[in-house]
């Protein structure tokens, strides 16, 4: 969670979300690995 700043539509507040996703023992194979993982980042705005 982050402040709520002033914009144009009032009171608002930016949340970014990270994620990190792999397939159990594969995710985890040397170079092959990276054929089974993913990551992501969403960024939402949020009024307070």
């Amino acid at each position: 969670m982050g402040w709520c700043d002033v914009g144009d539509g009032g009171l608002t507040r930016e949340e970014v979300k990270t994620v990190h996703d792999k397939v159990p023992i594969l995710g985890d194979i040397p170079g092959l690995g990276r054929l089974f993982r993913s990551e992501g980042e969403t960024t939402q705005h949020v009024i307070c």
